[in-house]
Parts: structure tokens; C-alpha cells; sequence
């Protein structure tokens, strides 16, 4: 049932998992970057939910359309997103699958991650009922999931985090590629309060940061697409509307 190495454990295999992960979103990135003709430099980001809560762009030159800089900044969350998904749902079928005896030795989630996220939330629900009703009577208490589960919910709180719409995170550029960059800078001025007020609110430390790697991405001020005129079509359009709305549903609490 896909056991951790015995060099690393199960928590260094989560931690490893994590990473690996992360090195995936990088590695996709960097293909599109290098396929759309985009110069840049990748700056990884620090977090307080995982090794690394993944990276940003930091163009050395602009872009050539506003679609070449929505394709580069998409790609690694939504790809990244995607696989710490489909990690989650894969670690906690086997958890679930798991015997009490083997459910001891794996790394123990906090609950108060899944009960602060409502997509999480619902998917412990439907995929490992025990452990959500666990979450729901004590926020306190601790729930025992496989590692690949557990390097998924690691991972996943990266890709969110990047598509926040602000500032150069991934969704800032989604964002300013989709709306154009005079909408996008009041945007940048008044979100990042908000969430960190919501944060401190509803005891989020995700949102809490959200300043804090706003002012980091933003420390220079990147130049405008060559052609910063065409739009974006439809389908980036819709992508940016789905990514912002997986976003939202991962920052809303479970209960």
C-alpha cells in the first residue's frame, strides 16, 4: 500500500513527498516559461505550512502578449494544484484502507488544517468519515494520514497560495493578464488588508501571511507585456474564474 522508504520514515517521506511536488510545479513552469519565449528568474518562496509554499516569476524582460505571461503563471499552480489533488485522494484511500496498527505509524495532520478549509474538509468527509467527525467534535485533535495524503495537503496550501490574485503571485498575473494591470493594482492595494483582517478573524495563518509574500513579490515593478493591448481569450478567461473560485473554496472554513 505504497509504504514509505524505511531510509525516511513516514514523516520524511511526507516531507520528501512535498517536495518532490513542489519540484514538479517548478519544472512545468519552466518548460512553459521557455516554450512561450519568457525570460525570468524563479525566487522560491518561504511558508509556515511546508518546506517551501513553491515560487514566483520574476521577469527579466517583458513578455511578449498578455496571453504569454497568463500561460507562465498558470501553469505551475494549476498543474501543481492538480497533482497535490489527485495525492490527497490517493493518500487517504489508503488510509482508509489502512489497518489501526499501520494507521499509528503515519504522520498526523492537525484537524484545525482540515476544519480551516472547506475543500479539504469535504474531501476528508466523503473519503475518510471517521476522521472528519473527529475534526468536527475537537479542533484540537490530530488525525493519522498516509504520506502521500499528507505531502498533498502540504503541496496543495503552495498552489493556493500562489493563486491568490495579488501582487506578482500566479494569480496576480492571472489576473492582470485577464483585466489589464489598472484593475489589477487596486486590487493589489485592497485585497491583501482583507485577507489578513479575515486571517486574524477566523485564526487563518495562511491569510495572516498573504501581505507578507504580497510585499515580497512586488518588490519590483515589472515591465508591461509588448503587446499589451490583445486580450486574453475564453478558455484563460474561464480558467482564471475556476482557479480563483478553487482558491476561494480552499481559504473558507469546513465549519
Amino acid at each position: 500500500a505504497l509504504p514509505a522508504s524505511p531510509l525516511l520514515g513516514p514523516a520524511g517521506a511526507a516531507a520528501a513527498g512535498i517536495v518532490g511536488l513542489q519540484l514538479l510545479q517548478h519544472a512545468a513552469t519552466a518548460v512553459m516559461a521557455r516554450r512561450r519565449g519568457v525570460r525570468a528568474r524563479m525566487t522560491m518562496l518561504p511558508s509556515i505550512t511546508g518546506p517551501i509554499a513553491g515560487s514566483f516569476l520574476q521577469l527579466r524582460e517583458p513578455p511578449k502578449s498578455h496571453e504569454a505571461l497568463f500561460d507562465v503563471a498558470a501553469v505551475g499552480p494549476v498543474v501543481g494544484g492538480a497533482l497535490a489533488v489527485a495525492a490527497v485522494v490517493a493518500g487517504l484511500g489508503l488510509t482508509a484502507a489502512a489497518s489501526p496498527e499501520q494507521l499509528a505509524t503515519f504522520p498526523a495532520l492537525g484537524a484545525d488544517v482540515v476544519r480551516g478549509n472547506l475543500f479539504l474538509g469535504m474531501l476528508f468527509e466523503q473519503l475518510l468519515p471517521q476522521a472528519a467527525l473527529s475534526v468536527n467534535i475537537d479542533a484540537a485533535s490530530e488525525v493519522h494520514v498516509h504520506w502521500l495524503a499528507f505531502a498533498g495537503v502540504g503541496s496543495l496550501m503552495g498552489s493556493v497560495l500562489q493563486l491568490l490574485p495579488v501582487g506578482n503571485l500566479a494569480g496576480g498575473r492571472m489576473l492582470e493578464s485577464v483585466f489589464g494591470r489598472l484593475l489589477a493594482w487596486p486590487v493589489d492595494g485592497v485585497l491583501p488588508f482583507v485577507l489578513f483582517v479575515t486571517g486574524v478573524v477566523t485564526d487563518n495563518p495562511l491569510l495572516v501571511t498573504v501581505p507578507l509574500y504580497t510585499t515580497i513579490s512586488t518588490v519590483k515593478v515589472e515591465p508591461f507585456p509588448a503587446d499589451s493591448i490583445s486580450p486574453v481569450d475564453s478558455g484563460r478567461q474561464l480558467l482564471f474564474a475556476l482557479s480563483t473560485a478553487f482558491c476561494i473554496l480552499n481559504l473558507l472554513p469546513y465549519r
